[in-house]
């Protein structure tokens, strides 16, 4: 009773199905070698016959009689590499045509090629380098797996022998380029000093882009080849990416990987402390925690060499986990409000629960959350649920909006939010005595904070006059270089200190 689309794979062009209608709604029966796929997932090749058949009430029904073709059989229809069982070049190139027809999103291809393929076959064999490129094949399947696994992506990609020691591999309509970056990083970790018997394996690759580099399959497989050719050049083991600005960031990408992964294992991970003082008296109210990578010879990493890749990682969990415990040991030492910024998927993963239920009640009453407004709007339904649930089960718990402001055009949604205080961006405060329509923003923040209960807190103060007009603004809180750069523990509680004198 069901449609026969639930088994379309997606690896036939559109104009099969439409030449299919045409002949079966012309009375015509049609056959054709169809490319299928079953419930788990896996491809079977079918030769179908369809025939359709009139009844006498005017009705049209459709028989299929098809026959399983076996893998010695499918290599006669030319979709699948004899030797790895993988799609050939043929099969690589209709599945791609008929994706990017229909991509609204990033797309990426990547081809492979192994080296010294000829020098492998003259000294171990034709056979040996068969064996080693049937085991290439499943490494790059292994590796797909357990990325998309890491990852968290259900969905298939394709994956080709596309020449004699040359793969490619197609990945499909993902929100991100940080996800192919990550795939990128993948594959040259996995890659690196492969060995299959003893015998070294080392490679080249290309990529290019889909729609940044090309939107038909000859633009992106002609540029990857270019890329591939490239890498080539410079020796072996090296990734080239066609378009240059991604190129940059996979670099960075790669880098903050190694630094971000070194970290852990060597625990470099340092909190610095920025105060905010009240307007009035400038006395310490609290501190924002503000993360370093603190090398063992004082060297000091800043968050641009590494956040962005640490917020979309799968570290991130990981290190909010030791970075709240750790805030929850700065509070009992510095005894104080300190306050921890809790990324998109932080504040929307069930494991913050976990996380708060470990620690005391009385230090959960010093712990503000910060999140940024930009990662509230992303899904200000789920963000509503999670706070309020945060709020009910632990009320001690101080809840933040950081970088308030940059979208005020969704003002409505914080009579919504169970938030205690306003952190107003330092865009605002920076420009305001300059600027009328940034003054009268901070001052609209500021009564709002007023008026739905919130504290306020301007960040980025740097001058006397900003501070003066802040305070004559109502502005509760300060925070910037005014009072403090973010320093390190001692210094913080050095200063804590003094305030209190």
């Amino acid at each position: 009773g069901k449609n026969p689309r639930i088994f379309k794979s997606g690896y036939q062009p559109e104009s099969l199905y439409k030449k299919l209608w045409e002949s079966l709604l012309s009375g015509k029966s049609f056959k054709s070698l169809f490319i299928n796929k079953a419930k788990n997932g896996n491809l079977f090749y079918i030769q179908q016959n369809i025939f359709p058949v009139k009844f006498e009430d005017g009705t049209t029904k459709f028989i299929s009689l098809g026959e399983i073709i076996s893998i010695t059989k499918r290599k006669n229809y030319r979709y699948l590499d004899e030797l790895t069982n993988l799609s050939n070049f043929s099969s690589f190139k209709l599945y791609i045509e008929n994706i990017i027809d229909k991509a609204n999103k990033y797309c990426a291809l990547i081809m492979i090629d192994i080296c010294n393929m000829t020098y492998i076959n003259s000294n171990y064999g034709i056979e040996e380098g068969n064996k080693i490129l049937l085991k290439f094949s499943k490494k790059l399947l292994k590796i797909l797996k357990d990325w998309k696994k890491e990852v968290n992506i259900s969905k298939n990609f394709m994956v080709a022998r596309t020449g004699g020691d040359e793969f490619s591999i197609f990945l499909d309509d993902l929100n991100d380029i940080q996800i192919i970056t990550d795939f990128i990083n993948t594959i040259k970790t996995e890659l690196s000093k492969l060995k299959f018997n003893d015998i070294a394996i080392s490679y080249n690759a290309g990529v290019s882009i889909y729609p940044v580099d090309g939107k038909s399959f000859d633009e992106l497989f002609n540029k990857a080849k270019l890329s591939l050719h490239e890498a080539k050049k410079e020796g072996e083991n090296i990734v080239k990416i066609y378009n240059q600005e991604f190129s940059k960031r996979v670099e960075y990408y790669i880098s903050a990987e190694k630094l971000v992964r070194r970290a852990f294992e060597e625990k470099l991970f340092k909190f610095y402390f920025q105060p905010y003082v009240i307007s009035e008296n400038f006395r310490i109210e609290g501190f924002e925690s503000l993360i370093r990578i603190v090398e063992k010879d004082g060297t000091v990493h800043y968050p641009n060499k590494f956040i962005d890749f640490l917020e979309n990682s799968r570290y991130l969990i990981d290190f909010e986990k030791w970075g709240i415990f750790e805030i929850a040991e700065k509070i009992d030492i510095f005894n104080t409000k300190i306050s921890f910024n809790l990324s998109s998927k932080g504040i929307l993963n069930n494991e913050i629960f976990l996380m708060l239920s470990s620690i005391p009640r009385d230090t959960l009453s010093e712990l503000v959350l910060e999140i940024t407004e930009r990662n509230i709007l992303k899904d200000i339904e789920l963000s509503k649920e999670i706070l309020y649930r945060i709020k009910m089960k632990f009320p001690e718990v101080k809840i933040a909006i950081d970088d308030f402001g940059t979208g005020y055009s969704s003002l409505a949604y914080l009579k919504e939010l169970p938030i205690d205080k306003l952190k107003i961006d330092m865009s605002f405060i920076r420009s305001m005595l300059n600027s009328k329509k940034d003054l009268a923003l901070v001052e609209l923040f500021v009564d709002l904070g007023k008026k739905f209960g919130f504290k306020t807190v301007a960040e980025g103060v740097e001058t006397e006059d900003q501070a003066k007009m802040l305070a004559l603004l109502g502005v509760d809180y300060i925070q910037g270089y005014l009072i403090s750069k973010p320093i390190p523990e001692e210094e913080a509680i050095k200063l804590l200190k003094i305030s209190k004198i």
